[in-house]
């Protein structure tokens, strides 16, 4: 149930990411960097703690 957890984070985190470079490219953000480089942090997290739920099974 926590792998599913992660794995459905995971997948609204690169959402995210997606609407952070289309606010970009729209001009609506001067500068998306510091947010790509947070939401990069929180996806190799996400990705331990998925693989560490994996392995606990």
């Amino acid at each position: 149930e926590k792998v599913r957890f992660y794995n459905i984070a995971e997948a609204f985190l690169e959402e995210f990411k997606y609407v952070l470079i289309l606010c970009n490219d729209l001009g609506c953000m001067s500068s998306c960097d510091d947010f790509q480089a947070k939401a990069n942090t929180v996806g190799r997290l996400l990705y331990r703690f998925a693989q560490s739920a994996k392995h606990r099974r």
